[in-house]
């Protein structure tokens, strides 16, 4: 700490510099200065902590600088605990350090490989198996349910068992525009003298993330990568309002020859 002996040793010997005895005016000078001087130095030592994610004073620079989206609801450990995330991430391609990072990050996942973990022989998984198709799910990440369209009599998945998709592959974040056809059985439009009142009516195009197909070629499954709980293929629950900062980190760091299998149910 800036002290008055600092002072003694930055002055030149003399008897006129002699900060001794107590009552001499220039001894009193630099007292009233060292008050301010000790502020100086107690802020350059905070300056210097601002260097790290851990100690900084400015964590909304810190996530301005590393692209990190404001999300609510989120502690300051948990803002501290990302932004050490995005810090230390160095590169890598390995299943371990995906993993790593994710869960720097604060989201507690596993990634699991495209092998099987029984056999031997080892196959690859079948990412149909795991995966249900995105029409399956709704925004939240839970999936059909009484009253949506997919629930019209006829409709192949319209079962009991199709209630609530399991995963949802994570390809890119492409959004398209597409036919929302919102004329339907049971729908207000639909009653008796509405002038919209036909099937298929198409009331509005929508916004929304662009549907892909999950290969039914076998050669294409081992570009599967998998993301969820710790027990393959255990489902892991998430705060909704993280979804669209993790699907973003989940494409940035993982090998762009893969698709994602994202076994994870959004709350």
């Amino acid at each position: 700490m800036f002290g008055l002996n600092t002072f003694t040793h930055l002055l030149p010997s003399g008897r006129a510099t002699r900060l001794n005895p107590v009552d001499k005016n220039i001894r009193k000078l630099f007292e009233g200065l060292v008050p301010d001087l000790q502020d100086i130095c107690v802020e350059t030592d905070l300056t210097f902590f601002d260097l790290f994610p851990d100690t900084t004073r400015n964590i909304e620079l810190w996530e301005q600088q590393f692209g990190l989206p404001p999300v609510a609801n989120l502690t300051e450990d948990q803002r501290r605990q990302r932004l050490i995330g995005a810090w230390r991430a160095l590169g890598g391609q390995s299943p371990s350090y995906i993993q790593s990072v994710l869960q720097e990050h604060g989201f507690d996942v596993y990634v699991h490989e495209f092998w099987s973990d029984y056999g031997p022989p080892a196959v690859v998984r079948n990412p149909l198996d795991y995966l249900r198709p995105t029409y399956l799910q709704d925004p939240s990440g839970l999936g059909i349910g009484d009253g949506d369209t997919l629930m019209a009599d006829g409709e192949p998945e319209a079962g009991d068992t199709f209630t609530a998709a399991q995963g949802y592959p994570l390809v890119n974040k492409i959004y398209t525009n597409s036919p929302d056809y919102l004329a339907a059985d049971g729908n207000v439009e639909m009653a008796d003298g509405e002038p919209d009142a036909s099937d298929g009516q198409l009331f509005e195009l929508a916004y929304r993330p662009r549907d892909y197909t999950i290969p039914n070629d076998p050669t294409k499954w081992p570009y599967f990568l998998y993301i969820g709980g710790e027990v393959f293929p255990s489902l892991k629950v998430l705060p909704i309002e993280r979804r669209e900062e993790f699907e973003t980190l989940c494409l940035k760091i993982c090998p762009s020859q893969q698709w994602l299998g994202i076994l994870v149910a959004w709350q």
